[in-house]
């Protein structure tokens, strides 16, 4: 198992965290059939993340494993060594940066490395997040939120024609409905006509209050604003390393935990079978309804 963050060390350092609110939320999973059995690491996550409400973290802990369950083409088969996912690695360059901003939040880097639209799999792309998300919230300290630097350089019509829309619906409604973590901001660097048409299909799903997260910046000076300019990689004005070698770096990191990343994602499954009656209505029937095929 990848290492976990020390939960101690994160009590004493959030004093305003209940410790026993959040044991009251791993005792409730505990008496839900369906759901998998998880770790205090976890709870606190979502706890954390739904500004430390109860009932509130449990139904986003039941949005969360429920759609983990329901989104096969996401969560199946999250083998780093598969042929999608060696070819997302060589093509997308996704990985959070290791300094924070004074906020306390992570900033995640998105861009391409191959621009060939003929290689673009939005599958896997989202796929390489998802088999990192887990090793990278639980290995951290509690972060604040996340922000999403997009690169958009290179981005063509090509790229826009391979997204499905059904997909990039369902990954809107992960964001806003079932992520253990806060979505702080999306920011995009380099922008073009292209970004346009993306701006367009994702303003179809999202909410008022994530659009107005989202902003794209005419130069570095711009984004420098928002983000410290010393913790960004060299071509963001940054004194870090490149993104591509940066990227190749957290690869190699993550390959290391490549089994516990498959043996960990089988086992966070619902069972919708043995999902409490008193939920038949909730998310899990709500899923099926809005995407019957997924």
């Amino acid at each position: 198992m990848w290492p976990l963050f020390d939960l101690e060390k994160q009590y004493a350092e959030h004093p305003h965290i209940e410790r026993e609110q959040v044991q009251e939320i791993l005792f409730w999973t505990n008496t839900q059939p369906h759901l998998p059995e998880l770790t205090e690491h976890e709870v606190l996550l979502f706890y954390h993340a739904c500004d430390h409400e109860v009932e509130y973290s449990k139904q986003v802990i039941d949005n969360y494993f429920t759609f983990r369950t329901n989104s096969d083409e996401f969560f199946g088969n999250l083998d780093l060594e598969s042929p999608q996912m060696k070819l997302a690695q060589k093509t997308v360059a996704c990985f959070p940066l290791e300094t924070w901003t004074p906020e306390g939040y992570c900033v995640l880097i998105d861009k391409f490395m191959d621009t060939d639209p003929t290689k673009y799999d939005f599958i896997a792309g989202l796929k390489l997040v998802f088999a990192m998300q887990d090793m990278w919230l639980q290995g951290a300290d509690l972060i604040q939120g996340f922000v999403i630097i997009i690169d958009v350089s290179g981005v063509k019509f090509g790229h826009i024609a391979r997204i499905n829309l059904l997909h990039l619906k369902k990954l809107v409604y992960f964001l806003q409905e079932a992520l253990p973590t806060r979505l702080i901001g999306v920011h995009f660097v380099n922008p073009s006509s292209v970004l346009e048409k993306l701006m367009a299909l994702i303003h179809l799903f999202i909410k008022k209050e994530l659009k107005d997260s989202f902003i794209a910046h005419s130069n570095l000076e711009s984004l420098h604003k928002h983000i410290p300019r010393h913790i960004l990689p060299q071509e963001y004005g940054g004194d870090q390393l490149p993104a591509n070698e940066l990227a190749e770096n957290f690869y190699q990191s993550l390959t290391k935990y490549r089994q516990d990343i498959i043996e960990y994602n089988n086992k966070r499954r619902v069972n919708e079978k043995l999902r409490p009656r008193k939920t038949n209505n909730g998310f899990g029937r709500m899923f099926k309804r809005l995407w019957p095929n997924g």
